[in-house]
């Protein structure tokens, strides 16, 4: 997995406007109760965000999962053998 991660993010950019998505959808669903939509539509795939590392063992699209989300998805992952999540 490691070869893996340096191949996704080593020397690329980071992808601000993704992040700038997923900190709008955050707000609109703080101030208006709007669902987080599953698919970060501002994402590059020549860019990227911290959740694509977690893709790569995961095997799915986590481009708007908050840090919560991910932690209670590695704790059902089989591909981790523990994952500590305070509740």
């Amino acid at each position: 997995m490691f070869d893996q991660v340096v191949q996704r993010a080593y020397g690329a950019k980071y992808d601000f406007m993704a992040i700038a998505y997923f900190v709008w959808r955050i707000f609109l669903k703080a101030v208006f109760n709007r669902p987080i939509p599953d698919k970060n539509k501002w994402e590059s795939k020549n860019k990227w965000f911290c959740n694509e590392i977690f893709e790569l063992v995961l095997k799915q699209d986590l481009s708007m999962k908050t840090p919560n989300d991910l932690m209670f998805l590695l704790e059902t992952s089989d591909n981790f053998d523990s994952v500590g999540v305070f509740k």
